[in-house]
């Protein structure tokens, strides 16, 4: 319900819109894991509804490559793999890019000050330990960036993108010192919308997305090498010391 005025205006969402958004923001979060089982009547129980709403989601989410359906199985979550985030985060440094050089040709003081409101709020976030709360402030930050380029077909494009990203973003932020950097470049890019610097701002919002992807990759690195340790370690385990596994075993 909103306010107009004295008198409320009642916005209605429709059953299959609502359902749409709750399931893929499940999935791009990852409560709805990689390679899942999707069932209309679970979800639905799930979510308190019938079994209409949810076929529609369904259907929307495989047409945006969310789900697909697989044979004997049916709908299943899709996995992203490293290229498609890299593939993505290109896409993204040259929109972002972009949105930041509009942004420093217009140099709007109510866009400046609320760029570096929340880039304070973010160093202050850090400075606590509030992972979670620095991990909206970043979003809340590039939106910011995004409306101050004052252009709405850019904006739609931009965030379709991003938000594909965000689960990517957050497990970047898990190498040592890339949220300090992050705020290190953040602040860069609120001084060269400031100056007004066209070329400069957009070169350091694409490096910060290029930051963004090398962050992700070298994450996604060290876990495989860890995971494949561990394998290696339940093999030694399971046949003992100083015996080989069978032919064929592994």
């Amino acid at each position: 319900m909103k306010l107009l005025g004295d008198q409320a205006l009642v916005v209605y969402q429709p059953a299959g819109e609502g359902v749409f958004q709750k399931l893929r923001r499940m999935i791009l979060d990852g409560e709805l894991k990689h390679g899942e089982h999707l069932v209309e009547r679970r979800l639905a129980e799930m979510m308190h509804v019938s079994r209409t709403p949810v076929r529609e989601a369904l259907r929307k989410l495989e047409a945006e490559g969310l789900v697909r359906r697989e044979p004997y199985r049916g709908l299943v979550v899709v996995k992203f793999t490293p290229q498609d985030a890299v593939e993505i985060f290109r896409i993204r440094e040259v929109l972002e890019g972009l949105a930041t050089q509009l942004a420093a040709s217009h140099r709007s003081g109510t866009h400046l000050r609320t760029l570096r409101s929340l880039l304070a709020k973010m160093e202050k976030a850090l400075d606590n330990g509030d992972e979670e709360g620095f991990g909206k402030l970043h979003v809340q930050f590039h939106d910011a960036i995004y409306r101050a380029a004052e252009s709405p077909r850019l904006y739609n494009l931009i965030t379709s993108v991003r938000e594909y990203l965000e689960s990517f973003t957050r497990i970047g932020y898990r190498l040592p010192g890339r949220k300090q950097q992050a705020c290190e470049e953040h602040r860069g890019i609120v001084e060269r919308i400031a100056s007004g610097d066209v070329i400069s701002a957009e070169e350091i919002a694409r490096m910060h997305i290029r930051h963004s992807k090398d962050a992700l990759l070298a994450i996604l690195e060290r876990e495989s090498q860890e995971q494949q340790g561990q394998q290696q370690d339940q093999q030694g385990g399971q046949y003992g010391p100083g015996t080989k596994p069978p032919v064929g075993a592994g």
